[in-house]
């Protein structure tokens, strides 16, 4: 039991807000509280903060419970960059890795054996409660939160100060998830969100649980269910955090069978199946859970899924994620093209392509021109028809995107050229210099060299993507593909 409130009653200027109300609130429940303006909605959860005193009532937390409650008017340090506010959900476990570092400095100055056996069972113990607390998963995390709740835009080096209210709130929300308590209160916290943010969110909070577990009945069953197979501590400590759907998979598993994929960051149990069957075709586990978690072990352009929202910077079209029918982005502008043309695109990416043609110019003096942009349903068609026409469906779907599978159509990639060239798009060291430098302002290599096994794309030096800075210099330090950064840092 993790709260329990009994015949709680409030009167507040002659008007009763409660009267006699009981409840209680179990592990992993989800709890919302609906009404009209006005009837008690926050107060009860001013109550339950301890910030109202009722008139009569027990309020009962277990005495182990952390709680966490979103305020929307907490004063946070506004000298603090985005980053820094976020990590201080983990400042115990820094702490801890400060103490470690200092036993492993005393260790490397004593050679007496005493006290090095001692510093050894410490450490260890140290870094024992690290790795099970994840602590070496931090920026994975967040990376995850802050993409989810649309963070990642602002700039994670961005001062506190510099936010809006709204925007000040969503970080405040970030910080409490990452806190990760067993019992999170939350007063209306998609006031400042948009439909997609939204979407994440109720995602997240339905799959939230504690991520240990609170009574002895259900570690023992863990244990006698797990151990015997021969799975060791550390692999027992990861299935705490998984969800009792996922848990009762592997309990029908032979450990031989899941040995290799439980320690890999990206593992989804639900897919565990599908690893399997894919084995065949790697011997990289790695490999086999992106692949897999990405739909490359099925044929193109079957179980094929509608994007949430293709307004969001990060939506992922391609061979297994199309856009609505007839979607066109609502907000389009122009700029001029190679070919004297106006090239529409998302107004978002206006800006910081102009900064990147302007720095290529600069850096290299070439002109980076701007051939197509957004594409409409129709035109993507028609396209397509013309390549399949010529050479075929199976050469035409290694370059071409089929209507309304085609990225083009989110109005967030650009197809460049050098004007000054008249056979060719770029050259090499054209390239070269756009991809060490595109995700300085936003862009990525869209279909990248030795990566068309998981685009499912040739190589295209011309092609890129507006995905924003942050997730851009994630991508780019970690040599990633869209694909494999939403796997790694976006999806739940």
């Amino acid at each position: 039991m993790l709260l329990t409130v009994e015949n709680l009653s409030l009167t507040f200027d002659k008007k009763t807000i409660f009267n006699q109300a009981s409840f209680r609130i179990l592990p992993n429940e989800k709890i919302g509280v609906i009404g009209n303006n006005g009837v008690g909605k926050t107060t009860l959860i001013q109550i339950l903060c301890g910030n109202l005193i009722p008139d009569s009532g027990k309020i009962c937390f277990d005495k182990n419970v952390k709680v966490g409650y979103l305020d929307q008017y907490m004063k946070v340090d506004k000298n603090l960059t985005i980053d820094t506010y976020l990590k201080k959900a983990f400042l115990d476990l820094y702490q801890k890795e400060a103490e470690l570092n200092e036993m492993l400095d005393k260790m490397g100055q004593t050679d007496d054996p005493i006290l090095i056996d001692r510093y050894v069972r410490l450490t260890t113990q140290l870094r024992e409660e690290l790795e099970n607390k994840d602590f070496y998963a931090i920026d994975s995390k967040i990376g995850r939160i802050v993409s989810g709740l649309g963070i990642i835009h602002y700039g994670l080096d961005t001062m506190l100060g510099r936010l809006s209210g709204g925007q000040k709130v969503k970080v405040i929300l970030a910080k409490l998830l990452l806190e990760e308590p067993q019992l999170l209160i939350l007063d209306e916290p998609t006031n400042f969100l948009d439909t997609s943010h939204v979407d994440w969110l109720v995602k997240y909070l339905k799959e939230y649980k504690d991520i240990k577990f609170n009574n002895k009945e259900d570690f023992e069953s863990i244990l006698t269910t797990f151990l015997p197979k021969g799975y060791s501590g550390k692999e027992i400590n990861y299935l705490f955090k998984l969800s009792e759907k996922n848990i009762n998979i592997l309990k029908e598993m032979d450990y031989k069978d899941i040995s290799n994929y439980y320690v890999i960051k990206n593992f989804n149990a639900s897919n565990i199946d599908r690893y399997i069957k894919y084995e065949k075709n790697s011997s990289d586990y790695k490999d086999i859970v992106t692949k897999v978690n990405l739909k490359l072990d099925l044929p193109v352009y079957t179980d094929t899924e509608e994007v949430k929202d293709a307004d969001d910077l990060l939506v992922l079209v391609n061979k297994y994620n199309h856009l609505p029918k007839n979607y066109k982005p609502s907000d389009l502008t122009y700029l001029d093209g190679a070919y004297g043309n106006k090239v529409p695109m998302r107004s978002i990416i206006k800006e910081p392509f102009l900064e990147l043609q302007a720095a290529a110019k600069k850096e290299i003096n070439i002109n980076l021109m701007p051939t197509t942009a957004f594409r409409d349903e129709s035109f993507q068609r028609t396209l397509y028809t013309n390549y399949v026409n010529k050479e075929g469906v199976e050469k035409a779907d290694t370059y071409s995107a089929r209507p309304s599978y085609s990225e083009h159509q989110t109005g967030l990639s650009i197809d460049l050229k050098n004007i000054a060239l008249s056979n060719v798009r770029l050259t090499d060291e054209n390239y070269e210099w756009l991809h060490n430098n595109a995700y300085k302002y936003g862009f990525i290599i869209r279909f990248p060299k030795d990566k068309e096994n998981i685009t499912l794309y040739q190589f295209e030096n011309w092609h890129i993507r507006y995905v924003g800075k942050e997730a851009a210099k994630i991508i780019y330090e970690n040599n990633l593909t869209l694909e494999e950064y939403i796997d790694l840092y976006v999806r739940t």
